[in-house]
Protein backbone atom coordinates (compact mmCIF):
# COMPACT_ATOMS: atom_id res chain seq x y z
CA UNK A 1 0.00 0.00 0.00
CA UNK A 2 1.03 3.39 -0.93
CA UNK A 3 0.88 6.14 1.40
CA UNK A 4 1.25 9.65 0.79
CA UNK A 5 2.77 12.00 3.17
CA UNK A 6 4.98 12.53 6.03
CA UNK A 7 7.48 9.30 6.29
CA UNK A 8 7.40 8.93 10.08
CA UNK A 9 3.70 8.32 9.61
CA UNK A 10 4.54 6.10 6.87
CA UNK A 11 7.50 3.80 8.63
CA UNK A 12 4.73 3.83 11.63
CA UNK A 13 1.83 2.34 9.88
CA UNK A 14 4.35 -0.16 8.32
CA UNK A 15 5.85 -0.98 11.73
CA UNK A 16 1.94 -1.48 12.82
CA UNK A 17 0.94 -3.73 9.66
CA UNK A 18 4.14 -5.60 9.73
CA UNK A 19 3.21 -6.62 13.67
CA UNK A 20 -0.17 -7.12 12.78
CA UNK A 21 1.15 -9.80 9.73
CA UNK A 22 3.35 -11.37 12.65
CA UNK A 23 1.57 -11.17 15.41
CA UNK A 24 3.94 -9.22 17.33
CA UNK A 25 1.20 -6.39 18.12
CA UNK A 26 -1.63 -7.39 20.86
CA UNK A 27 -3.64 -3.85 20.29
CA UNK A 28 -4.20 -4.84 16.54
CA UNK A 29 -4.42 -1.51 14.89
CA UNK A 30 -7.70 -2.38 12.43
CA UNK A 31 -7.07 -1.54 8.54
CA UNK A 32 -9.81 1.13 9.40
CA UNK A 33 -8.09 3.23 11.88
CA UNK A 34 -4.54 3.19 9.35
CA UNK A 35 -7.03 3.84 6.64
CA UNK A 36 -7.87 7.26 9.04
CA UNK A 37 -4.10 7.62 9.67
CA UNK A 38 -3.28 7.55 5.82
CA UNK A 39 -6.22 10.15 5.13
CA UNK A 40 -5.30 12.34 8.12
CA UNK A 41 -1.63 12.34 6.60
CA UNK A 42 -2.58 12.89 3.57
CA UNK A 43 -5.03 16.23 3.91
CA UNK A 44 -2.90 17.88 6.39
CA UNK A 45 0.15 17.63 4.28
CA UNK A 46 -2.12 18.70 1.37
CA UNK A 47 -2.88 21.69 3.60
CA UNK A 48 0.67 22.07 4.79
CA UNK A 49 2.28 22.64 0.69
CA UNK A 50 -0.46 24.72 -0.10
CA UNK A 51 0.34 27.05 3.18
CA UNK A 52 4.08 26.82 1.82
CA UNK A 53 2.94 27.55 -1.55
CA UNK A 54 0.92 30.53 -0.13
CA UNK A 55 4.44 32.10 1.47
CA UNK A 56 6.30 32.05 -1.33
CA UNK A 57 3.81 33.71 -2.89
CA UNK A 58 3.59 36.00 -0.42
CA UNK A 59 7.35 36.70 -0.38
CA UNK A 60 7.31 37.26 -3.95
CA UNK A 61 4.62 40.01 -3.83
CA UNK A 62 2.53 38.15 -6.22
CA UNK A 63 -0.70 39.20 -4.93
CA UNK A 64 -2.74 37.16 -7.65
CA UNK A 65 -1.22 33.90 -7.45
CA UNK A 66 -1.25 34.08 -3.46
CA UNK A 67 -5.23 35.52 -3.62
CA UNK A 68 -5.76 31.57 -5.26
CA UNK A 69 -3.92 29.86 -2.88
CA UNK A 70 -5.53 31.41 -0.38
CA UNK A 71 -9.22 30.67 -2.03
CA UNK A 72 -7.65 27.13 -2.21
CA UNK A 73 -6.79 26.96 1.10
CA UNK A 74 -10.43 28.08 2.44
CA UNK A 75 -11.95 25.77 -0.08
CA UNK A 76 -10.02 22.66 1.69
CA UNK A 77 -11.02 24.06 4.87
CA UNK A 78 -14.55 24.44 4.19
CA UNK A 79 -14.93 20.71 2.64
CA UNK A 80 -12.41 19.60 5.83
CA UNK A 81 -15.07 21.27 7.72
CA UNK A 82 -18.16 19.89 6.06
CA UNK A 83 -16.99 16.17 6.13
CA UNK A 84 -16.24 16.57 9.93
CA UNK A 85 -19.71 17.48 10.15
CA UNK A 86 -21.31 14.59 8.11
CA UNK A 87 -19.62 12.37 10.29
CA UNK A 88 -20.42 13.38 13.61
Amino acid sequence: MKLPGNSFFKQWINKIQMAQNTGLNKSKVSPDDVHAISHINYVTNGIHDLANELYEDLMERDHEKAKIKASNICKLMSDLIHSMTDEI
